[in-house]
């Protein structure tokens, strides 16, 4: 008896429905394209950072990146991204909080509005209330 079977022991649903590989190839595919998507909520990729020369995660919460201008091999200017590790970040200054201090004028007038309020006394209260907020307003114009 003679079959015409290009597979040598073929699978017997596969002789019955014809070949099923395209179908699984295409299984394949989905179920990979699952796990890249539902697998990356786990875990975290990891960065290099150009400042330290090592590895660090991209959940990094002081992770920064910047933009460099750098001279290509013909001498021209070209921008590049840099990556830096929290750690890396503070080190180069690039983290440090603003240290701002406040100014005479208004730790004067919320010092006189305690000693009013301490003394009861109501019309002086508010009158150095508004000052101070006039004084507030002034220096956050100043910062913008």
């Amino acid at each position: 008896m003679a079959r015409d079977a290009y597979v040598v022991n073929v699978d017997p649903s596969c002789a019955a429905r014809g070949c099923m590989i395209g179908g699984a190839h295409e299984y394949l595919a989905k179920a990979r394209e699952l796990l890249e998507q539902n697998g990356r909520g786990n875990m975290s990729a990891a960065l290099w950072c150009d400042q330290g020369g090592h590895a660090f995660s991209e959940r990094d919460p002081g992770r920064q990146r910047i933009s460099v201008t750098v001279l290509d091999e013909d001498g021209d200017e070209q921008q590049e991204a840099r990556d830096l590790c929290g750690e890396c970040a503070t080190q180069a200054g690039l983290l440090s909080k603003r240290k701002t201090k406040t100014a005479p004028a208004i730790t004067a007038a919320a010092r006189e509005a305690a000693e009013a309020e301490a003394a009861d006394d109501h019309a002086m209260l508010r009158d150095l209330q508004r000052q101070l907020n006039d004084l507030k307003a002034e220096k956050q114009q100043a910062q913008l």
